[in-house]
């Protein structure tokens, strides 16, 4: 397992704070199949890694940081006492524009989506999965942005709670990062397992293909 980039557009992720390693890496660890080194455990401390920025979501031509797109990934949760930031552009709440992905806010064992967009609300809006996670265990999550919507996948299955978020710039041409986000209290206490962004709305036929390809392989 890397935080290496296998689309072959060369967007590695950095481990820590600078290259080589340090107190900040996240150690490899066992994945959701069972593969050792395959996925990435988080302290919850301050392990994180800096996955760069993502141009093909946020700096193509004629593109703009409201534009759709899906992202998807594995993820296991280990500690629903505190806020969990697990992927965000932002690493300070000052940012202007941002998302941020997020377990167990106020520790309701939920995922979070919080979002910020000085243009429509000074303040950062939250939106709340139906599910409840547990921890210990494996998920297949699906974040599906539909330009002015937002919709969650569950292991394949859409929970049909579409989020209305307007025309709203998320930062997606910034940096992203895995295990933190823009409240430093709120580092991510678990594991995470390939992560991929796609430049378009995904499907859920496909979304579920995706998950059905993971779980037989």
């Amino acid at each position: 397992g890397s935080a290496n980039d296998s689309s072959g557009n060369g967007h590695h992720g950095q481990l820590g704070e600078l290259p080589g390693a340090d107190a900040f890496d996240p150690e490899l660890v066992n994945g959701y199949a069972g593969n050792p080194n395959s996925a990435y455990r988080f302290d919850g401390v301050n392990d994180f890694i800096n996955l760069g920025s993502q141009p093909e979501l946020g700096d193509k031509p004629h593109s703009t940081n409201t534009d759709p797109f899906t992202i998807c990934m594995w993820v296991r949760f280990e500690d629903d006492t505190h806020d969990n930031q697990f992927l965000s552009t932002a690493i300070n709440s000052s940012d202007d524009n941002f998302i941020t992905l997020s377990y167990s806010h106020n520790g309701n064992k939920k995922l979070r989506i919080a979002i910020k967009d000085t243009s429509i609300d000074e303040n950062i809006r939250n939106f709340y999965s139906d599910n409840v996670f547990q921890t210990g265990e494996w998920y297949f999550l699906s974040i599906v942005h539909k330009t002015t919507s937002l919709n969650i996948y569950v292991d394949g299955v859409n929970e049909n709670n579409e989020f209305s978020i307007g025309s709203s710039d998320l930062g997606i041409n910034k940096n992203w990062y895995l295990g933190r986000g823009f409240d430093a209290g709120a580092y991510f206490s678990g594991s995470i397992e390939t992560v991929s962004f796609f430049t378009e709305v995904i499907r859920e036929a496909d979304i579920q293909e995706l998950y059905n390809r993971s779980v037989d392989r």
